[in-house]
């Protein structure tokens, strides 16, 4: 099964957008997020070890330990690293060098 997805533009997040599935898109309520747009990017904490490491890099630890480390929770009933990276992506609360990591479907 497959459902597209868009980003949309969201000030609440470090990296600029959400996403959303597409059949919940409305242009009345939401802008799709243009890439080329720059977003502010923090400087990596150094308490956190793999903050310039990209998220679909990172093993399944690393992927809890970034969770936790955004106030991510991460359900017992998600043990995949394929499935904690989606989640983790979901929250909207992800910080990653490379933006642009998107979920393996």
């Amino acid at each position: 099964m497959h459902i597209s997805t868009v980003r949309i533009t969201s000030a609440e997040t470090v990296s600029g957008f959400i996403v959303i599935n597409e059949a919940d898109f409305d242009p009345s309520k939401h802008q799709i997020w243009n890439s080329e747009v720059t977003v502010a990017t923090p400087e990596p904490s150094s308490a956190e070890p793999n903050a310039n490491k990209s998220l679909d890099l990172m093993t399944l630890a690393e992927l809890r330990d970034h969770a936790k480390a955004h106030g991510i929770a991460i359900p017992a009933t998600i043990t995949a690293k394929a499935d904690v990276l989606a989640h983790v992506l979901a929250s909207g609360n992800a910080s990653a060098a490379d933006g642009t990591v998107q979920p393996q479907a």
